[in-house]
């Protein structure tokens, strides 16, 4: 019995290398009032990418994986927090914090047949579809317009956009959505106490 070759091996890649930058301060004013600012940059490169589709389907294995992505993090973290004795049985506490953070993709494996499918320059598991024109109105509407390949369409059903131009409405015609993400990239939060 032999041995059979499902990918084709990768010798050249290198580990993944992180390069950060993190500036911060604390501040206390008027022994209440205490303030943190923080920001952070980060540079991730040489990430292990599928390599499937480099190779010709002639050679009949895929290429296993690639160390060519590259993705920047960066972000910016305020709080603030006061405190103050308002009686001798009575403490108040107010705080806040603020945190925004986003990732893109810098370098990704080749270049997409499809331009509007490119990941450069969009978010880390962005959420890609086809964007909405509106709805159809009638049937009149429905002959007027370009093909949808998705299925049979109906007045009231989503009318999509024709962005790749070749007048079929398909998946080449899928894109980003514009930022739409699982991960908020704001998250803010306040409290109050009364000890």
């Amino acid at each position: 019995m032999g041995r059979i070759a499902w990918l084709l091996p990768d010798h050249r890649f290198l580990a993944g290398d992180i390069y950060e930058l993190q500036l911060g301060t604390d501040l206390r004013l008027a022994n209440a009032l205490d303030i943190s600012v923080d920001a952070f940059y980060q540079l991730r490169s040489h990430i292990m990418l599928s390599a499937n589709y480099e190779n010709s389907s002639v050679v009949g294995i895929q290429s296993s994986y690639n160390d060519v992505g590259e993705v920047k993090s960066y972000g910016l973290e305020l709080s603030a927090k006061y405190a103050k004795k308002i009686t001798s049985d009575l403490n108040l506490n107010l705080g806040a914090n603020l945190s925004w953070a986003r990732n893109e993709v810098s370098k990704y494996i080749g270049t997409p047949t499809y331009p509007l499918s490119n990941p450069v320059g969009h978010r880390v598991n962005e959420a890609w579809g086809l964007k909405s024109a509106g709805f159809f109105k009638n049937q009149a509407d429905i002959d007027a317009s370009y093909r949808q390949e998705y299925s049979t369409v109906s007045p009231g059903d989503i009318k999509y956009q024709d962005l790749n131009g070749d007048q079929v409405i398909n998946e080449f015609d899928v894109t980003s959505l514009d930022g739409a993400h699982c991960i908020p990239e704001l998250n803010y939060c306040f409290n109050v106490r009364l000890l």
